[in-house]
């Protein structure tokens, strides 16, 4: 049986322009580890010629594997559908552009191998440590900080980010968390911390390092809006103990 220490999860949705350069990077890091290590890619319904591209990649990597979504589902299903199919002791996803580079990955997961009591690690641009935000633009950086903040006033208080693009789970709290998960898009990272919180299991922020920021998928009004809109719902979510893991 394959003794598989760190899933990898890579939601992509119509990620074609730098989707072959960031497989390339993965494999090659990857291949470089002193641990087993898979690569899960899940297309989020993509129209442009991401399918291609995965395909294309088949072979180049011992553990490489592909989830098609038959359509957008936004990043937060994405991420579930690759939770659900992970078998690694600890699982990470991160942004197609791998905007926080790779070593973050074995940074993170020597910590929390070193640290059993910990259940999930978020990245936060905000930690003392960090080189976060370079690369966005103002109107980018003022809408994470002020999402994560309403987030940490109303439900989360003590995280300052909510919303950098890598987090790293103990399986066991992943997949249990994955029935509790009803976010699909963007603010699905929220979910998973209150998840942990409500059931008094450990956190904690771990610091990044922002290399570069390619275009987003966030259509900042709108998901703004909606994003608010889910704060709001799992507050109430929380104040009828539906986060509860039995």
């Amino acid at each position: 049986m394959d003794n598989i220490k760190l899933s990898i999860i890579l939601p992509v949705f119509n990620g074609a322009e730098i989707l072959q350069q960031s497989l390339e990077k993965l494999s090659a890091w990857i291949s470089g580890q002193p641990y087993k290590i898979e690569l899960i890619v899940v297309n989020d319904g993509s129209d442009d010629t991401t399918s291609d591209i995965l395909e294309k990649f088949k072979g180049k990597l011992d553990y490489y594997y592909t989830i098609n979504l038959p359509k957008n589902r936004g990043k937060g299903f994405a991420v579930r559908a690759g939770i659900k199919a992970a078998s690694g002791a600890y699982i990470v996803f991160t942004d197609t552009d791998l905007s926080y580079g790779m070593e973050i990955f074995s940074d993170m997961y020597k910590f929390m191998n070193s640290n059993k009591d910990i259940y999930l690690l978020y990245g936060s641009r905000a930690h003392s440590l960090s080189r976060g935000y370079a690369g966005y633009t103002l109107t980018r950086r003022l809408s994470s900080l002020l999402f994560s903040g309403l987030a940490r006033f109303l439900i989360l208080p003590g995280v300052k980010d909510t919303q950098c693009g890598v987090k790293m789970f103990k399986k066991e709290f992943a997949i249990l968390a994955t029935e509790k998960l009803t976010v699909d898009r963007f603010a699905f990272d929220i979910e998973m911390l209150i998840i942990a919180q409500e059931n008094h299991l450990k956190f904690q922020d771990f610091p990044v390092a922002l290399y570069h920021r390619e275009a987003t998928s966030v259509r900042l009004v709108k998901d703004a809006f909606s994003m608010f809109k889910d704060i709001l719902r799992m507050k109430i979510k929380s104040w009828l103990g539906r986060y509860k893991i039995k």
